[in-house]
């Protein structure tokens, strides 16, 4: 039995499953898919490209994996007219927040606390006139464990967390 026949295969709830490895490349070929909920399992690597595929997404939830790498290059607006909920909280994301996440057109919400992520906020993106934009769930940057800097090694408390977002609250908020 494989996943690859579901082709129309709606929801995909795996979320808690204690699944481990990296996202399995076969989603690909689900072409019916709305949501994809694969939270608060054991998954490491980078989220994989093709989910920039996945026209009629409306739902990504990626929280509480050990997921790595950055968002570049994982959202298409113009393709993914339907994507509305995005969550990669708890993982060991890097780098800045993307525009073409903030210029996807249904966006409702978006959350990605405890991650290392860099840099501002784009302003311009999640202040455009025709953001649906309700949800931003953010803590702040650099703010998982693993890219914290200890200052003290020999505590196992001893932790600098905060991280400001550079450029404040945007004034649409």
């Amino acid at each position: 039995f494989s996943l690859v026949h579901m082709k129309s295969l709606l929801n995909l709830d795996m979320h808690a499953n204690l699944l481990s490895g990296t996202i399995p490349e076969l989603l690909q070929y689900l072409p019916s898919l709305l949501d994809i909920d694969l939270g608060y399992n054991k998954y490491t690597g980078t989220i994989p490209r093709f989910f920039r595929n996945m026209t009629i997404l409306a739902g990504l939830q990626l929280q509480g994996n050990q997921l790595t790498g950055n968002l570049d290059g994982l959202f298409n607006a113009s393709g993914q007219v339907l994507l509305s909920i995005v969550q990669v909280s708890n993982n060991q994301l890097t780098g800045t927040l993307p525009a073409e996440l903030f210029d996807l057109p249904s966006l409702k919400t978006f959350a990605g606390v405890s991650n290392c992520f860099e840099g501002g906020l784009p302003y311009d993106s999640i202040c455009r006139e025709s953001s649906v934009l309700e949800t931003l769930v953010l803590d702040g940057l650099r703010s998982a464990q693993s890219c914290q800097v200890r200052l003290l090694p020999g505590l196992s408390n001893s932790h600098i967390i905060y991280h400001p977002l550079k450029g404040g609250v945007p004034a649409c908020v």
